[in-house]
Formats: C-alpha cells, structure tokens, sequence
C-alpha cells in the first residue's frame, strides 16, 4: 500500500488519485460510475464469453471445462477445498460483473476477453477436479484452444479492434495464404495492403505510437518490428520460422507425457 501510494503521488499527482481520474476523455462516459461502469450490458455479456469478437470461451473453449469443474470441487471431502470452491466462483462472478459493467469491455486491439485474463488459473484448477469422459473432452478442447492461441501469438496478438471476427476474418488467413481479404474493416493506416504475411505481421515499431508515423511500409523497422527467432533463418514472415519453435515446444510436450506415464506407472 506505501510503494502503491507513493507511484499515485508521482504518476498522477495525490496518494488518493486513481489512474482513472486522469484518463483519457475520449474514455470516459458521462454520467458512468467512476466514469467507465454502467448498467450491464447483455451485448459486453456475449461479447466476453461465447462471441467471436473477444469470447473467453472462443478463443479458449477448454475453459468451458472450467465451469463443470466448478461442481465436483464442491463436493470435495476436504473443509479446505469446499471453501476455496466458493472463493474461487465468487471471484470469478465479480470479474464477469465488472466488465459487462465497463465501458471498454472488448479491450481495444487484443485477443479474447482481455480483462478476464486473471480468470484463467482459476479455470484451470477447477478443471482439475474434472474426471472421467470429461477429462478427455477437455485434452481435446485444450488442443483446439492451443492452436487458437498460437495462431494468434505466431501471426498478430493484437489485430484492429474493427474486426468482427479476427480469428477467421484476419489470424488464419494470413496463417494459412499470407493476406487477408481488403472488404475486412481495419484501422488506418492499417491495411490489407500494408499487412502481408505469414507470421509475424504487425509493422508498428517500439517507437511509434501508430503505425507508419515514423517507417513506412517496407522499411526494416516496420517489416521487423514483430518477429520470432525462426525468421532470422527464413526471412520475415515465412511460415517455416515456426519449425524451430514447434520442435520446441514438441520436446516440451513429449517430456511431460513421459514424467506423466511413470507417475502412472510407479
């Protein structure tokens, strides 16, 4: 509480200030509780959970496990963990209420359901408590999600916040041919013309605040702005710069299947 205090008085200009009371106007909503929280909203509601714009549940379907985890940790024989149960879904309620609550639910240029990020340990542990077929739905459901969430990290993490659906309409097109279709709505001077690529493909550099301010298109800074360590051997934006990372985390995997497997078998 001190050190949070002290980065008040020197950010915003009074231990009793909040970030919010210097924001943005552009931000703000009139009359809204603190300025950003308002009535609920039904379309925040499917926004953040099942919509293909920023759904918790969309971009991560595994973690609608989550929710029938939540029964049978209820019921768990220990004191401890009948009490972390509640703990855990009241936590998660408040975060769900907040952002159907705020007037910036989608979160800008993102992925999913940016301010319910916190939720995701709390889903995990609840899956934990799964068993039996549901188990297996959730390996599945886990690699579905695995492969949402790496196109998204391999292409562009934060693709404009005028696309409807990023994941069909931006991340897999580009993924899969390298360019996305010129009808889909983008911010300028974001373009489909300007951005082509596999991997990799957002130009805005560390020292612009949007893009092509300071490099323009094809310039080094902008091409390699975004990159992974594959495309220092295979050029920018090459879809076989993800080899080196898939071994990677394939190596990964096989190891913990093994350690898996003797657990089991010890």
């Amino acid at each position: 509480l001190l050190f949070l205090a002290i980065y008040q008085q020197l950010c915003f200009g009074s231990f009793a200030s909040t970030s919010i009371d210097r924001l943005d106007p552009r931000f703000v909503s009139e009359g809204a509780a603190m300025g950003v929280l308002g009535p609920p909203s039904f379309d925040a509601l499917i926004g953040i959970t099942v919509s293909p714009y920023r759904g918790h549940f969309f971009f991560a379907p595994v973690l609608l496990m989550g929710l029938f985890g939540f029964a049978p940790w209820l019921r768990r024989e220990s004191g401890a963990e009948r009490r972390e149960a509640p703990a855990a879904m009241g936590l998660a309620g408040v975060f769900f209420a907040v952002n159907v609550c705020f007037n910036g639910w989608e979160g800008g240029f993102g992925i999913g359901a940016r301010y319910l990020v916190p939720l995701i340990p709390i889903f995990g542990v609840a899956m934990l408590h799964l068993r039996g077929w549901q188990r297996s739905i959730a390996v599945v459901l886990g690699i579905v999600s695995f492969a949402i969430n790496f196109t998204a990290a391999a292409v562009d993490p934060q693709p404009s916040g005028t696309i409807p659906r990023p994941l069909t309409q931006y991340l897999i097109p580009l993924l899969l041919r390298g360019e996305f279709s010129p009808s889909v709505p983008i911010t300028p001077p974001w373009s489909a013309a300007t951005f082509t690529g596999h991997t990799s493909v957002n130009r805005m550099a560390h020292d612009e605040a949007v893009v092509f301010t300071r490099h323009p298109p094809g310039s080094p800074e902008s091409e390699w702005s975004s990159f992974n360590l594959g495309e220092a051997f295979f050029g920018a934006g090459d879809p076989r710069s993800l080899i080196p990372l898939l071994l990677v985390l394939m190596s990964g995997a096989g190891a913990i299947l093994r350690a898996a497997l003797r657990e089991r078998s010890g």
